[in-house]
C-alpha cells in the first residue's frame, strides 16, 4: 500500500469515522493542479453517463517529494468527497465550514 493511499484510510478514520467511501488516490502528472477529487462513472449507452462505480483522488505527482504539502491536498479533497456524500459542491460556505472542521480537529498540524 502506498503512504498517500495509508493516510486516505488514516485521516478517513480519524476525521471522518470511516464514513467516507472507498476511493482510489493516485499520484497524477497535472500542469495546473496540486489534486482533484473525481466520480468515476461506468460507460454510458448511447451519449448517456452511466452509474456512478467510485471515486478517485488525484494528488500531483510533484508533491510526492513534498509529502506535507501532499497530505494538505489530500485533506481539501476528502473534504470534497465528504461534502458529495452530502450533496454538496464546490468551494462555498459548507466546504469553508467543513475545512475549519478538520483544522479545529487537529488535521493539519503538524502539516502546516
Amino acid at each position: 500500500m502506498k503512504a498517500i493511499e495509508a493516510a486516505y484510510i488514516s485521516y478517513n478514520k480519524k476525521y471522518y469515522h470511516g464514513d467516507l467511501p472507498s476511493c482510489l488516490v493516485l499520484w497524477k502528472s497535472m500542469r495546473e493542479d496540486e489534486g482533484s477529487f473525481w466520480l468515476v462513472f461506468s460507460k454510458g449507452v448511447k451519449g448517456k453517463k452511466g452509474k456512478l462505480i467510485g471515486y478517485e483522488i488525484r494528488i500531483n505527482k510533484e508533491l510526492k517529494s513534498h509529502f506535507r504539502c501532499a497530505l494538505i491536498v489530500l485533506l481539501h479533497e476528502m473534504a470534497h468527497l465528504y461534502l458529495h456524500t452530502k450533496g454538496r459542491t464546490g468551494h462555498g460556505k459548507n466546504f469553508q465550514k467543513e475545512i475549519t472542521r478538520l483544522f479545529l480537529a487537529g488535521a493539519y498540524k503538524g502539516q502546516l
